[in-house]
């Protein structure tokens, strides 16, 4: 079933309408949790209640679209809501600006979720249509560009450089000057001209580049300017480490010597007295 009849069957929903609606929650819920998730999301949620209860729909809505942020209005003649990614999530934000860098300059927009049911008194259905919305956007988005809604392991490689790496641009041929440099810092841009999440490096030059961090992207991290540090400091704890052994066996030496001369003048004591 498309979301579009999903959504048309919810919305044609009567309280009397009990098994239908059991029905067609479990297709919704499918469709934005998956079927292994929706079998775990059985266990513990009746259905019938996600489309009538807020609470229920609150507790899908956090579960399908983990690190984004909805609005529920509720007025004498409408139930109004709307989903959207929340570029600024401290867990989720910089993977979805990675995913969505498109929606970034204006999400409600690109997403297309803000929506209003009438008549009133259907909160959680406006919510649960709403992230409907959401899903098939993500969904066009995936058909369009080929990039699953998950974004690949190297995503995160990207998102986690620190102040110092060394990072090599996979574009750039090995004669680019630019092909290597050391990284700074992230920073996002939220125009018209290449929106999203980039990467600002230091090149050997002195200059800096800033490398948008999207599917096309090829930066890989192949050190860090702290090696060459690392390795000094191990040679000097190196040093250390055999200057102090030698201290202690010369001190072990010298510590033995007067055990021994006094054992030596003990010896010669007792002979002298056994001549005498």
């Amino acid at each position: 079933m498309m979301i579009d009849e999903i959504i048309a069957g919810l919305s044609s929903l009567t309280d009397t309408n009990r098994m239908l609606r059991k029905s067609l929650e479990m297709i919704m819920i499918e469709e934005l949790l998956g079927r292994d998730r929706r079998m775990t999301w059985d266990r513990q949620h009746p259905y019938g209640m996600v489309t009538t209860s807020l609470d229920h729909a609150r507790d899908l809505f956090q579960e399908a679209l983990p690190g984004w942020l909805y609005r529920v209005m509720e007025c004498s003649l409408s139930d109004d809501a709307w989903v959207t990614p929340d570029f600024n999530h401290p867990e989720h934000g910089a993977e979805l600006q990675m995913r969505f860098p498109d929606a970034m300059r204006d999400p409600l927009e690109w997403f297309g979720t803000d929506i209003s049911l009438s008549p009133s008194g259907r909160p959680a259905l406006a919510l649960c249509v709403s992230m409907l919305i959401a899903k098939k956007k993500i969904n066009e988005q995936t058909a369009q560009t080929g990039v699953e809604a998950t974004p690949p392991e190297r995503f995160f490689e990207m998102n986690d450089f620190q102040f110092g790496d060394i990072i090599e641009n996979g574009w750039a041929s090995d004669s680019n000057p630019t092909k290597r440099g050391v990284f700074l810092y992230y920073k996002t841009r939220t125009g018209r001209l290449n929106p999203g999440r980039h990467a600002v490096i230091r090149f050997k030059s002195g200059g800096l580049g800033e490398f948008r961090i999207d599917n096309e992207a090829e930066l890989t991290k192949i050190g860090t300017i702290f090696d060459a540090d690392r390795q000094r400091l191990a040679v000097l704890l190196s040093a250390a480490a055999s200057a102090e052994r030698f201290i202690a066996s010369v001190a072990a030496e010298r510590d033995a010597a007067p055990d021994t001369l006094e054992q030596l003048r003990s010896a010669i004591a007792e002979a002298e007295g056994g001549n005498n």
